[in-house]
C-alpha cells in the first residue's frame, strides 16, 4: 500500500525571505517512492490530502492529476 506522509521545509524567497511550507513524501512497502516539496503553507490541509491519498492508496504514478485538483 502506497502511505503519504507530510514533511515540512524551509525555503528562502527573494519576495517573501524565508518561509515554512509543507508537502509530502511517498512510501511503498517502507521506500519513499516521490517526494512533494512546497505544496502548501497550511499543513492542515496538506494533511488532510495525504490522508486521503493514503485511504485511497493512491499510486503515485497518478499524483499529478490529484495535486493539480488540490492546488485548484
Amino acid at each position: 500500500m502506497y502511505r503519504y506522509i507530510v514533511i515540512e521545509e524551509l525555503f528562502i524567497s527573494d519576495d517573501y525571505g524565508e518561509y515554512k511550507s509543507y508537502g509530502f513524501e511517498c512510501y511503498l512497502d517502507g521506500e519513499i517512492v516521490t517526494k512533494v516539496s512546497d505544496l502548501s503553507l497550511d499543513k492542515h490541509k496538506v494533511n488532510n490530502f495525504c490522508n486521503q491519498l493514503s485511504l485511497c492508496n493512491i499510486c503515485a504514478d497518478d499524483l499529478s492529476e490529484y495535486i493539480e485538483d488540490f492546488l485548484a
